[in-house]
């Protein structure tokens, strides 16, 4: 690693790999992993305490499963419902019960939670062309599921439906689904969605921001790095007429002629930022409002991105991958806010505005990153979702999990 994460990064790793070894036990099935106490840092100021996991209940239930979903996901504020995006070719949502569900242990003795409601395919009142066809960011908003949504290969870069809710979120299958809308921004706001604090929420304008990255093929419609707009989500009280585009207000981007990094499939062997296998999963404010964190995956950082090439374990890619078939993990990413605010007072241009620090996020092993997360501003609970790990439930589908982390102060 370069530049500032340099120092903390060595010091990470001294303080508390000894902790994270203990908190996964390498072996042949997944079930066998072991979720443990453990602390993970993120850059210099913030820790992240665990507080187990939980497995979610297999089986189809309404329009879909948890199976092989995208793994977006959402929270409420008393950390007692989670919703669920299912299974990437159902387009459905579906709520699980998590009250008091964390624990530790092997994947195989984890608590299960049980569906709360059963999944309801996404088909709201007002389609533009029928072309949306991937969920990518959930969210709690005043009673309501907010849903972002995106064309999955978009070569044509003429997607419009890019945001619906379900007007009352205990109650997914039998009330109005509101949408679409367009985003002003479209695909590089098409992802997470978190609350800003007070008073940040003053000095940025708006109670809420949208952000995305290049999660989705098609480059030249992405922002080659995360992204940050404020907006104002629409609600039940307060409704746009349906196909309205949805203002946002551009803080942080990047694109193909001002990526986040030049270097994109690391040739020089030297980016340790952002790769053409980097996704972000979320983006939120840090619980001292001085902070933009990112959390996501990346690869290739060690031994460089080939395309459709045949890594070291003889593995074929269809598309570009890291020549060592193990150089991918999770990643985070954290931006300071009084950059953030220098775009908005147009002291600095969006594509500018680099991470302060960045570097592995330790979870689990490679096989294993994270595919969603949501962040509880009230409990300052990080959930993450964890991909096709539990294998205990089923002998035929892998099966996510959701590990939880609160920031220590």
């Amino acid at each position: 690693m370069q530049g500032q994460i340099r120092p903390f990064f060595y010091r990470a790793m001294c303080l508390f790999t000894t902790a994270f070894l203990s908190t996964v036990a390498m072996s042949a099935s997944a079930a066998d992993y072991n979720v443990q106490e453990h602390s993970v840092l993120l850059g210099k100021s913030y820790e992240l305490r665990s507080l187990g996991g939980f497995r979610l209940k297999d089986g189809t239930s309404g329009t879909s499963r948890a199976a092989y979903g995208t793994g977006k996901i959402a929270v409420s504020d008393d950390d007692k419902m989670l919703f669920l995006a299912g299974h990437a070719h159902h387009f459905s949502v579906g709520a699980f019960d998590i009250e008091d569900k964390l624990s530790f242990g092997k994947i195989s003795t984890l608590p299960i939670a049980p569906v709360a409601q059963p999944f309801v395919k996404v088909k709201p009142q007002f389609v533009f062309q029928d072309s949306a066809t991937q969920i990518t960011g959930l969210e709690l908003n005043e009673g309501s599921l907010l849903v972002t949504v995106d064309k999955y290969y978009d070569a044509a870069r003429t997607n419009k439906e890019n945001l619906m809710f379900f007007a009352d979120a205990s109650n997914l299958n039998d009330t109005a689904q509101i949408g679409f809308y367009t985003l002003a921004a479209r695909s590089h706001a098409t992802g997470w969605m978190t609350k800003i604090p007070a008073p940040l929420s003053q000095t940025l304008g708006a109670d809420y921001l949208v952000g995305s990255a290049s999660n989705l093929p098609i480059n030249s419609r992405s922002s080659i790095g995360p992204t940050l707009f404020t907006w104002t989500p629409p609600t039940v009280k307060a409704l746009p007429p349906l196909g309205r585009r949805i203002s946002t207000v551009k803080k942080l981007g990047y694109s193909l002629d001002n990526p986040i990094v030049d270097d994109r499939y690391n040739e020089t062997r030297e980016n340790d930022i952002w790769t053409e296998l980097s996704t972000a999963e979320i983006g939120f404010i840090s619980p001292d409002q001085t902070s933009y964190i990112v959390i996501g995956q990346s690869g290739g950082h060690n031994s460089g991105i080939g395309y459709k090439i045949t890594q070291d374990n003889g593995n074929v890619c269809g598309g570009p991958c890291a020549y060592e078939h193990d150089d991918y993990y999770n990643y985070y990413w954290i931006y300071d806010i009084d950059d953030i605010i220098a775009v908005q007072n147009g002291n600095k241009l969006p594509h500018e505005v680099l991470p302060a620090f960045y570097g592995e996020l330790p979870t689990f092993g490679h096989q294993n990153t994270i595919t969603g997360a949501d962040y509880n501003p009230v409990s300052k609970r990080l959930y993450l979702t964890l991909s096709s790990i539990d294998t205990s439930q089923s002998d035929y589908e892998k099966n996510p999990i959701i590990v939880a982390y609160e920031f220590v102060e």
